[in-house]
């Protein structure tokens, strides 16, 4: 379908047919603003939000149609309420973001052409570790068997000349969207001219295969072609965006031990998050929320039900002393999770990482590696077990966790700011903001 995108981040339609846009595909300019995202359809839109107030409509009678009497009071009663609600509009409407341009190119042609003999033998190898030629029908033998023979001719003066032809074509592909900020627009262009580049490959390809006396004919060879082409693609594209745009992700350190002061405010956490996520699920009607209801109410325990003191009593004096009979109290093994994902959190969530954390995912860093720990999936595995299984606690297990996250980023982010009010004076609230959204 011929459809292009609006530039502007704030736009409510964002698709729009070549037709309606008054573009073709051969003049897409490089950024495009639909009608309603002009500036000054903007503002004629906004300066008109409706029929004028000033003028009240005339009464709905079927008898008699009178005009209605213009009066001051009506006047100025209804511009009165009509200001609160313009000013309104101007607090809610912000800016568009501006679109994140792509970084300065580091990786270039020769860098991939010096790695095409590479990309294809890659290509070749997990071709034949995918599960399509790991069958027993006819298709899956020929591919393995035209893949063994080009494995075994690698260093022959055609296999290599096709490699790096291929490569050079694939690098305009590649390119073909830089023009394009980082959006969705940048990579349909790039598709677009890759499926327009494969008939020229397909071509080249029997002549390769004729020229390396090689079978030619069947439905494997197109195939072969096909999934050779698509991962040469991809790894030039990893090895570019790598070379790049470098990943810094947050350096791991090792955890100290938690103070007891430490311990007894986890402890409360541990009981909020599980009360805040029984709060929201309850107001599910369906069958999973009920189901996570039910199990996460089985985590609270009473202070009457203990009956021996365990050896982390001590998490639960500040509670006692807090406690007027409202606070979610969760058994010893829940707060035992909770303290295993304070510990991986504690890993990453340092000042030293600080300066990594621009630009990084440190949510997805964090449920990644708490959910990889396994001292955390084996206290939790201990909380399931005979209750909840499969996806339904792979869920749960993710909702618990990205709660976590959520408060605990927030403490820490609040604790940096502290920090650097006490040494270097008063933070800005545009430096608080961008702080907190970057993490």
């Amino acid at each position: 379908m011929e459809m292009i995108a609006c530039d502007d981040d704030q736009c409510t339609v964002v698709w729009w047919h070549y037709s309606c846009a008054g573009v073709c595909a051969d003049t897409i300019p490089d950024t495009w603003v639909c009608s309603r995202c002009l500036p000054g359809t903007t503002e004629e839109i906004d300066s008109s939000p409706g029929p004028d107030p000033t003028v009240s409509r005339p009464p709905r009678s079927r008898k008699t149609r009178q005009k209605p009497k213009k009066t001051s009071e009506t006047t100025d009663a209804v511009t009165t309420d009509a200001q609160p609600s313009a000013k309104k509009d101007k607090k809610a409407r912000k800016p568009p973001k501006p679109a994140v341009k792509r970084p300065e190119a580091k990786f270039c042609e020769a860098d991939a052409l010096q790695k095409a003999d590479h990309y294809f033998m890659s290509g070749l190898q997990q071709l034949q570790q995918h599960p399509i030629c790991l069958g027993v029908y006819p298709t899956a033998v020929c591919m393995l068997s035209l893949v063994a023979s080009l494995m075994a001719k690698t260093n022959t003066e055609a296999l290599q000349d096709f490699c790096a032809a291929t490569v050079s074509g694939l690098w305009f592909v590649i390119t073909a969207g830089d023009s394009k900020y980082l959006k969705p627009e940048g990579y349909e262009i790039l598709w677009r001219a890759f499926h327009k580049y494969r008939p020229e490959v397909n071509d080249k390809w029997i002549e390769l295969l004729q020229a390396m006396g090689l079978y030619r004919e069947g439905q494997h060879v197109h195939l072969v072609c096909q999934f050779l082409l698509q991962a040469v693609l991809h790894a030039i594209i990893e090895d570019r965006n790598k070379q790049d745009k470098p990943i810094d992700n947050p350096a791991e350190t090792k955890s100290e031990s938690l103070s007891p002061q430490e311990e007894q405010v986890l402890r409360y956490v541990s009981g909020y998050i599980p009360f805040s996520l029984f709060k929201n699920l309850n107001k599910q009607k369906n069958d999973t929320a009920m189901t996570y209801c039910k199990f996460l109410k089985s985590w609270k325990v009473d202070c009457s039900d203990e009956t021996a003191r365990t050896f982390l009593q001590y998490t639960n004096d500040w509670i006692d002393k807090q406690n007027r009979g409202g606070l979610f109290r969760v058994s010893d093994g829940v707060y035992l999770l909770f303290r295993a994902m304070e510990q991986e959190t504690c890993k990453y969530l340092t000042k030293n990482n600080l300066k990594t954390f621009q630009g990084c995912d440190i949510q997805s860093t964090l449920l990644n590696n708490i959910k990889g720990s396994h001292r955390v999936q084996t206290y939790w595995c201990s909380l399931t077990q005979g209750k909840i299984t499969g996806d339904t606690s792979t869920n749960l297990l993710n909702m618990t966790v990205k709660k976590w996250i959520k408060i605990r980023a927030k403490a820490f982010i609040n604790v940096y700011l502290n920090l650097k009010k006490a040494t270097h004076g008063n933070v800005g609230k545009k430096a608080e903001k961008a702080l907190r959204k970057d993490l």
